[in-house]
């Protein structure tokens, strides 16, 4: 079985759990994966629908956290919303204490942040000589979101489409 199979697996199952701990009536409604460098995963409502979308770049790099506390820490979350909602029960959506008791029932570890570093710490990318060059997120986001390119000292040049990965 793929991580991703234990993926929807687990939080299928720890939707039924929360709906019999919590007495509610949650219906997930889709289990989605997108490329998102920055979080892990974000419980959704838009519609009348539930849902949750997992990182694919967390998701190859820290799986066992995925499975271990990433996914009570987002349906503690859907819960909080269904409770906000769709009942006259107040939920607690964001990251109180409400939320945090929900998530630690459901075995997640009631904790906001990751203890893995969510932002990268340099990108690293190939210069038009072939040598690997490691730049801040500042020059980084130039590069990506304007188009710049930067000119290094030893004369060669790196451009948003050089990017090889992130270094965390």
């Amino acid at each position: 079985m793929g991580i991703k199979s234990e993926i929807e697996n687990k939080t299928r199952k720890l939707v039924i759990v929360a709906n019999a701990k919590f007495k509610t009536n949650l219906v997930l409604s889709d289990i989605l994966y997108r490329r998102m460098p920055v979080t892990y995963a974000y419980a959704i409502y838009d519609a009348g629908n539930f849902y949750i979308k997992y990182s694919t770049i967390r998701l190859e790099k820290y799986p066992k956290e995925m499975l271990k506390d990433t996914i009570p820490h987002e349906v503690a979350h859907l819960i909080g919303i269904y409770l906000s909602v769709l009942t006259s029960r107040k939920g607690d959506t964001a990251h109180g204490p409400l939320w945090k008791s929900m998530c630690l029932a459901l075995g997640g570890i009631g904790e906001i942040y990751s203890k893995h570093r969510l932002t990268p710490r340099y990108y690293q990318y190939i210069d038009s000589g072939g040598h690997i060059q490691y730049v801040t997120l500042k020059y980084h986001n130039e590069m990506q979101n304007n188009y710049r390119v930067l000119n290094l000292s030893n004369g060669e040049t790196i451009k948003a489409a050089d990017f090889s990965k992130d270094i965390y």
